[in-house]
C-alpha cells in the first residue's frame, strides 16, 4: 500500500500507532532508505529481509567461501526454507478470519524458522529488534551468527522492574522461557520508549527535582532489573544503546520534540555506560557504540543526529550499522581479560 495513496494517509489518522508500526515493517523488509548500489558492498550487512527470503543475497560471506559453498545465483538453504515459511504461513490463511466451523482463527506460530545459514543470536525487545532481524554478524572469534528476534513490542526500560504488572512485562519473560536451552547469550533493546514518551514533561511535576535524576533512575532500575534476569535465566545479556533520533526539517512540527528526545537519549547512554561499569561481574554488558552512529548537526541541541545512512522510518534504524555493533563486540570481549567484558564463549 502506497504512504501517500488516500488509503495510506486514512490509516495514518485512524491507526496512528499500528500504522507506524507497518512503515517499520515495510522499511525494514524492503531496505528503504538503503541505495541499492550499497547493499551488500559499501555497507556490506544491509540485506533487506525481502532479499533473503527470495534469494537476491548475493553476499560472499568468508564462511562459504571456506567450505567451498558459494552458491552464486542458486537459492540458500535459508532462502529456500524461508519460501517454505512463507507457502506454510499462508495456506493457513482461509478467506476471512473465521475456520470452515465458524471458531475464530487461530494461526500456529510460524515466525521461527526451524533452519537458519548460521547458529542464532537471540535478539529481545522493542521493536527497534526488527532493524537486524536474520542479518549475519561475525563474533570475535571469526564465527558467524543469524541475529534471531524474539520481539516484546512496547517494552520499555522501565517495564523490566520486578514489580511490573503491565503485559509488555509478562511478554518479555515469555520470550525468555521460550528459548532454547543452549541459549547463552541475549542481545537486549530496550530504553528508546522511555526516551521518546515515558521521561520528561508534565510527568516530571512532583516526582523529580529534573529530567536527570528521572532518566538517572530509570537506567537504575533497568540494569538492575536486567541483572536479577541473568541470574534468574543464566545468561549473559548484551544491552544496546539508545540510538539518537534522525534528522527533521525545523518546518516539520515533529523537530522540536526530537531535539527534546536526543537531550534525553544523550543522557541515557552516558548513565548505561556508568551503570554497566559497575554491573560488570554481574553478567549484564553495554555493547557501546552509539558514538558511532552520530552525524554533526548545528541545529540539534546536542550537535547531532543519527547519521542519515542508518535511518529505516526516522525513529528505527536500518542493519547498516551492525559494523558498529560488531567492533563494539569484540571491545567488550577484549575487557574479559580483566573481568570486565563479555566472554566470546556464551555467544
Amino acid at each position: 500500500m502506497p504512504l501517500s495513496s488516500a488509503l495510506g494517509r486514512q490509516m495514518a489518522r485512524d491507526y496512528k500507532s499500528h500504522w507506524a508500526y507497518y512503515i517499520l515493517i515495510r522499511a525494514v523488509v524492503l531496505g528503504e532508505r538503503v541505495k541499492k548500489h550499497r547493499r551488500g558492498t559499501a555497507v556490506p550487512y544491509h540485506v533487506p529481509v525481502w532479499d533473503i527470503v527470495h534469494g537476491l543475497d548475493q553476499r560472499q560471506l568468508h564462511s562459504f567461501e571456506l567450505n567451498g559453498d558459494c552458491r552464486g545465483d542458486d537459492e540458500s538453504p535459508f532462502s529456500i526454507r524461508m519460501r517454505q515459511l512463507l507457502h506454510e504461513c499462508s495456506s493457513q490463511i482461509p478467506k476471512n478470519d473465521m475456520t470452515s466451523e465458524g471458531s475464530p482463527l487461530h494461526l500456529r506460530p510460524l515466525c521461527l524458522p526451524t533452519s537458519a545459514p548460521h547458529s542464532p543470536v537471540y535478539i529481545l525487545g522493542d521493536s527497534h529488534v526488527l532493524s537486524i532481524a536474520w542479518q549475519t554478524i561475525e563474533i570475535p572469534n571469526g564465527e558467524l551468527r543469524t541475529l534471531v528476534p524474539y520481539p516484546a513490542t512496547g517494552t520499555k526500560a522501565w517495564h523490566m522492574k520486578e514489580e511490573t504488572r503491565f503485559f509488555t512485562h509478562y511478554n518479555m519473560h515469555m520470550c525468555l522461557q521460550r528459548l532454547p536451552t543452549s541459549c547463552k547469550t541475549i542481545l537486549l533493546s530496550a530504553g528508546e520508549i522511555d526516551c521518546r514518551e515515558g521521561i520528561g514533561g508534565v510527568k516530571l511535576q512532583g516526582y523529580y527535582a529534573s529530567c536527570d535524576e528521572a532518566v538517572r533512575n530509570t537506567v537504575q532500575h533497568y540494569v538492575k532489573a536486567v541483572t536479577k534476569l541473568a541470574s534468574l535465566y543464566n545468561l549473559q545479556i548484551l544491552l544496546l544503546p539508545v540510538a539518537p533520533h534522525a534528522y527533521r526539517s525545523q518546518k516539520n512540527g515533529k523537530a522540536a520534540g526530537r531535539g527534546l528526545r536526543r537531550e534525553r537519549m544523550l543522557l541515557w547512554n552516558d548513565m548505561l555506560r556508568e551503570e554497566c561499569t559497575k554491573s560488570a561481574n554481574s553478567g549484564v554488558h553495554l555493547l557501546d557504540y552509539e558514538r558511532n552512529l552520530r552525524s554533526t548537526d548545528a541545529t540539534s541541541p546536542v550537535g547531532f543526529v543519527l547519521n542519515k545512512a542508518y535511518n529505516a522510518d526516522y525513529t528505527h534504524m536500518n542493519s547498516a550499522f551492525l559494523p558498529h555493533l560488531e567492533n563494539s563486540l569484540a571491545r567488550c570481549v577484549e575487557g574479559s581479560s580483566s573481568g570486565s567484558g563479555c566472554n566470546v564463549n556464551l555467544i
